[in-house]
């Protein structure tokens, strides 16, 4: 956080909403930093914590700091504004938050912390609110939730367009109650975080709830250094910023990386001069008729370095390319005959991103096909004892084409691709000890599905 001060302490001018109980408006480490906000729950303008919840939510984003009392908040000049959704005992609604998400929208907010988690299989009215923000360029940073659970079920946290965070400890692990899985997208310290006490003072709190609003406050730091950019470069540099812990790349437990404030503000601070990755080339071109095994290829330029390219086949992607040259194989047998649109994404190391798309078509020999393919998990063997990092290899075939191949530990995504064969690293010291399944499935270009023996490892 200092380094990261040393070049921005946050904008006076930008609020960060807070959705969550309330706050204590007489708090004396945050009373001046707050705004008028809503009540969703009596439909009024008292905002006041009776939960307390909220109080530490936003004194961990944005405390006074540098008053010679209380803490440091990560964004020492922010405006908060308070939007309660949950009552005195914690009781709330998922269109409740999609109110508030609106709301928020509509008064300019840019940064919206949701330490809020509801177990829930989506809501569209939910969902509908999200993706407004987004569209107004306003991320929603939401709680992952403290059940220890892998399924996406945790709202708003799991909902499309979010920024799932979940929580570490001061020693870079993950926090053993924090959730997880494929939808985290970045962690943040959690764990033994002072912060604002409803009443005065102060109380030490774990939990996402805490850690959201530690890369909410982030998040404006950011925002404070170049308000220019979208919602999509804003999530694309904390994320491309963080540290990354666990298995090298994404994992289902820390999403991306832990937050780093002093690499996503200078990573900020170089967007203002850096010009924005350039598409000179993509091959298949427009109007080309794909058929059997396809080169995709790209010929791109950032002034900050290329972070990643993407090819999505209408709105599903299908590869990541993270090295020159940018090409890759894809079997145009896993998609159905006709036309589609084919996209190719370009991503600087300052989240800033390109897209240009070509109208392709695919014509490919109609097979009638029922048979499911053939997956196997190849290694570690079953009954295997593992302690460090290990490598887990899948195998699939298919009497016409393997369209996707997804491998699962405890029911947890670890891989997904969209070939015959993957293999990938885990870390086995972030597994509790005793017993563990590794799991795979694929899929043909029928939709035929199948299950590989599972494999029991021990940790």
């Amino acid at each position: 956080m200092p380094e990261a001060w040393a070049l921005t302490i946050g904008s006076s001018s930008q609020v960060v909403a807070f959705i969550d109980s309330g706050v204590d408006w007489n708090h004396s480490d945050l009373a001046a930093r707050l705004r008028p906000g809503w009540n969703f729950l009596t439909r009024t303008s008292d905002t006041q914590d009776r939960l307390g919840h909220g109080t530490a939510t936003a004194g961990a984003a944005a405390a006074a700091t540098n008053n010679g009392e209380g803490i440091a908040g990560v964004t020492w000049t922010n405006p908060v504004m308070p939007l309660v959704v949950e009552d005195g005992s914690g009781k709330g609604t998922l269109s409740g938050v999609a109110d508030a998400i609106v709301y928020a929208v509509r008064k300019g907010v840019r940064v919206i912390n949701a330490s809020v988690s509801m177990t829930s299989l989506g809501s569209s009215t939910l969902q509908r609110a999200i993706d407004y923000a987004w569209k107004n360029d306003c991320i929603v940073v939401a709680a992952a939730g403290n059940e220890a659970d892998w399924r996406p079920v945790y709202q708003p946290a799991a909902a499309n367009r979010v920024l799932a965070v979940s929580a570490t400890t001061a020693g870079d692990t993950r926090a053993n109650y924090s959730n997880y899985g494929d939808w985290i997208d970045l962690a943040a310290p959690g764990d033994g975080i002072l912060t604002l006490a409803r009443g005065g003072g102060l109380r030490t709190v774990s939990g996402t709830s805490i850690a959201a609003p530690v890369a909410s406050g982030v998040a404006a730091l950011v925002l404070a250094v170049n308000p220019r950019l979208t919602a999509p470069q804003l999530t694309s540099i904390l994320t491309l910023t963080a540290d990354d812990l666990g298995v090298p790349g994404f994992d289902p437990y820390f999403g991306w990386g832990r937050v780093n404030a002093s690499r996503a503000v200078a990573a900020a601070r170089a967007s203002l001069s850096a010009a924005p990755p350039a598409i000179s080339s993509v091959s298949p071109t427009a109007g080309a008729l794909l058929s059997g095994e396809v080169a995709l290829s790209v010929t791109a330029s950032a002034a900050a370095g290329i972070a990643q390219v993407e090819t999505y086949l209408d709105e599903h992607r299908i590869g990541v390319m993270t090295a020159a040259p940018y090409t890759m194989n894809w079997n145009s047998g896993a998609a159905a005959n006709g036309s589609h649109a084919l996209t190719f994404r370009v991503i600087d190391t300052l989240g800033a991103a390109v897209s240009t798309q070509v109208a392709v078509s695919i014509r490919n020999a109609e097979i009638k096909d029922n048979i499911a393919p053939l997956v196997t998990i190849t290694s570690p063997g079953t009954n295997t004892t593992v302690s460090q990092k290990f490598t887990v290899s899948v195998q699939a075939q298919d009497n016409v084409v393997v369209s996707e191949l997804t491998l699962y530990l405890d029911g947890v995504v670890i891989e997904s691709v969209a070939a015959a064969s993957l293999s990938a690293e885990v870390n086995a010291r972030k597994l509790t000890p005793g017993i563990h399944i590794l799991t795979a499935k694929a899929w043909d270009a029928a939709g035929n599905g199948a299950n590989a023996t599972p494999v029991m490892i021990y940790r």
